[in-house]
């Protein structure tokens, strides 16, 4: 090999693994699901923003009693990647969640958490912990905060709720 081809090679190649490396997937969110609390046994129900949604009624007391509600938010990105920004991982980035019962002003939950490493299918999940005080429907967004999330489409779902005895 001509010392004009094995330095071509080498370009090539130093290229191609630049490229490679300059380009990391940008993480998005690709679930958002909520399970209650049950008081009395501490397992958590079924998803309850799925398909169909169920009714739910705000009871504090019953065999399902249930006070609070964990939200998980499903973030896809590069398998294995490290979001959070730290220790020379790829850009910082951090998931916003904001949880809003119907006709009031102040929010329920308004928190952020960085992202812990992707699993290496690409997912990881990050859990908020909600207290419904009223009566009302819940209002969730989960946002994406970073460098190249402005593009990110937040996500929303509404939590059914109502009162009663």
């Amino acid at each position: 090999m001509t010392g004009f081809r094995a330095a071509m090679l080498a370009v090539a190649a130093l290229t191609c693994a630049t490229t490679i490396a300059a380009a990391p997937t940008t993480p998005s969110i690709t679930a958002l699901r909520a399970h209650l609390l049950e008081n009395k046994t501490g397992r958590l129900s079924a998803d309850i923003l799925a398909a169909p949604a169920p009714g739910l009624w705000n009871s504090i007391a019953g065999p399902h009693a249930a006070s609070s509600a964990l939200v998980v938010v499903e973030i896809n990105g590069q398998p294995s990647g490290a979001y959070s920004g730290r220790a020379g991982g790829l850009p910082g980035y951090r998931v916003r969640l904001v949880a809003i019962e119907r006709g009031r002003v102040r929010a329920l939950l308004d928190a952020q958490q960085a992202l812990p490493v992707l699993g290496e299918d690409g997912k990881v999940h990050v859990g908020f912990l909600i207290r419904p005080g009223g009566c009302a429907a819940i209002q969730l967004t989960a946002t994406l905060i970073g460098p190249q999330a402005a593009s990110a489409k937040p996500r929303r779902a509404t939590v059914p709720m109502a009162c009663g005895e």
